[in-house]
């Protein structure tokens, strides 16, 4: 056998064309759902989004409060464990002996601090669109006196 024919040239470019579809994916970003309705300023359309959900406007309040109590959970806790996994990277980076084999796992573990962090702000971003009942930017969300989820 050949060194050409082991070769898994086929294999190589079909997992490319994988690569690029999940890029084009991402770049695509989420499909919205087309029943959350917006006035033209961005702020929520409570009557028809009720109307196409099939619900009164008071029981999608209770909803989207629900869903604000949800997201403000889920942002402090994703801070919280961003926060402990910092401390126990840190903890670790400084009590190791810093050797080839010890500084690889710390280089790759931090990653998963970044992670929670990025969720807390996700969630955190969520619930402040739900409080002020618009979609809003991150930017919006960064210069917002109300920074804190409630």
């Amino acid at each position: 056998m050949t060194p050409v024919k082991g070769f898994p040239g086929e294999e190589i470019a079909e997992g490319g064309r994988w690569i690029g579809h999940l890029a084009g994916s991402v770049r695509r970003g989420p499909k919205a759902d087309g029943r959350f309705k917006l006035h033209e300023d961005n702020s929520f359309d409570l009557a028809a989004t009720a109307f196409l959900h099939g619900i009164s406007v008071r029981a999608l309040e209770i909803c989207l409060d629900r869903k604000r109590r949800q997201t403000a959970r889920t942002a402090y806790v994703c801070f919280a464990l961003g926060w402990v996994s910092f401390a126990a990277w840190l903890w670790r980076a400084a009590t190791m002996p810093w050797t080839a084999e010890h500084v690889l796992p710390v280089v790759e573990f931090a990653p998963f601090c970044l992670i929670f962090f990025l969720a807390a702000f996700q969630s955190g971003l969520r619930n402040y669109q739900i409080r002020m009942r618009r979609r809003a930017s991150a930017w919006d969300y960064l210069k917002a006196e109300s920074f804190w989820p409630s």
